[in-house]
């Protein structure tokens, strides 16, 4: 099963995403520094996308190249972590911040670092299993073509 896009449907996909994050050719141009015509050509479809174009749009954009290649994608890990924060602070299953009073002014100093560190343990154990939920995915759906650089299984036995 082939993986690979034309650049029509390359281009439909980056051009769909920019729409959705808000992102015009003209912004995206002067952004990047490349040519308004450059980035017209390249998101019509009509001319091959180079690779550093489509780097250089996922960094800005803030979307995986995966998203664009095989039509979905990874979270960062601050998002995960920023997502999975709201999510279990809004369910209650944070522990609460302690309270203590500081002596030299006698104010109250609130101390987070449990709830962060809560936070932190759930994120990375979320992150690893999503990690190896999505290369087994990747390796189902498409073979060893799949998966990412450097854990691409070799087609010759040693």
């Amino acid at each position: 099963m082939s993986t690979a896009l034309n650049d029509s449907q390359l281009a439909a996909r980056m051009r769909e995403v920019m729409k959705l994050r808000g992102v015009s050719m003209r912004s995206l141009s002067a952004d990047l520094g490349i040519p308004y015509r450059s980035v017209q050509n390249y998101l019509s479809g009509e001319v091959r996308i180079p690779a550093t174009f489509l780097l250089l749009f996922c960094s800005h954009i803030g979307v995986e190249a995966d998203y664009f290649i095989y039509g979905n994608f990874h979270p960062s890990h601050e998002e995960l972590y920023d997502a999975l924060f709201s999510i279990l602070l809004e369910a209650g299953c944070l522990p609460d911040p302690k309270v203590a009073r500081d002596d030299e002014t006698g104010g109250e100093v609130i101390d987070s670092s449990e709830r962060i560190a809560v936070a932190r343990r759930i994120t990375a154990v979320v992150s690893e299993r999503y990690d190896h939920y999505r290369r087994t995915w990747l390796t189902e759906k498409h073979g060893s073509r799949g998966l990412p650089f450097g854990e691409r299984r070799p087609s010759w036995r040693g």
